[in-house]
C-alpha cells in the first residue's frame, strides 16, 4: 500500500533523524489517508484540544511527532523548511497544523511572527504550551503577536 509506505517513510525520518524534511510528505499523507482534500478550506469546527490529534493533522503519526519536537536542534534552519513548505499550506490546510505540532514552543514564536501562520493554529498552539505550563512570558508574546496581527489584519473589528 502506497500510503502507508509513504507515511512508515516519513515517521522513520521524523524518529531517526534530526531532519524536517519528512514534513514534505505531510500533505500526501493528508491526501492519501482522506484527511484533507487539495484546496479545501478548513472546516470551522474548533476542537483541537480533543485527545485524539486530528484538528492537528498527526493522527497517524502516534508520538513521532512529540519524539521529533523533543530534539534540539534540527539538520536543516527552520525558516528554509518553512520558506519550502508555505506554498503548500494553502493546498492542505492541516499542513501549518501539523507543523506547529513537532516544533518546540520556541521555535513557534520566530514562526509565528513570519506571518505564514494562521491565527487560530498559532493561538491553539499557545493554548497547549499554557495547559503545559510552558514559558508563559513566551507564549504571552506569541498571543499579543497574533492579537495585533489580527487587529492589522481587520483594523474594523
Amino acid at each position: 500500500n502506497v500510503s502507508t509506505s509513504v507515511l512508515n517513510f516519513a515517521r522513520g525520518l521524523a524518529w531517526w533523524t534530526p531532519d524536517p524534511s519528512w514534513m514534505f510528505c505531510v500533505p500526501v499523507i493528508h491526501f492519501m489517508f482522506k484527511y484533507s482534500v487539495p484546496f479545501e478550506n478548513a472546516p470551522p469546527k474548533v476542537d483541537h484540544t480533543n485527545n485524539t490529534p486530528v484538528w492537528w493533522g498527526v493522527n497517524d503519526f502516534g508520538d513521532d511527532h512529540e519524539y521529533f519536537k523533543g530534539k534540539t536542534t534540527w539538520e536543516r534552519p527552520k525558516d528554509e523548511i518553512i520558506d519550502k513548505l508555505k506554498p503548500y499550506f494553502e493546498v492542505d490546510y492541516l499542513l501549518p497544523r501539523t507543523m506547529l505540532a513537532s516544533m518546540k514552543l520556541e521555535m513557534i514564536h520566530t514562526v509565528v511572527t513570519s506571518h505564514y501562520i494562521p491565527p487560530e493554529i498559532s493561538l491553539a498552539s499557545s493554548i497547549y504550551y499554557m495547559k503545559e505550563n510552558k514559558n508563559l512570558g513566551l507564549i504571552k508574546k506569541i498571543v499579543q503577536h497574533v492579537a495585533k496581527q489580527c487587529y492589522d489584519d481587520s483594523p474594523d473589528m
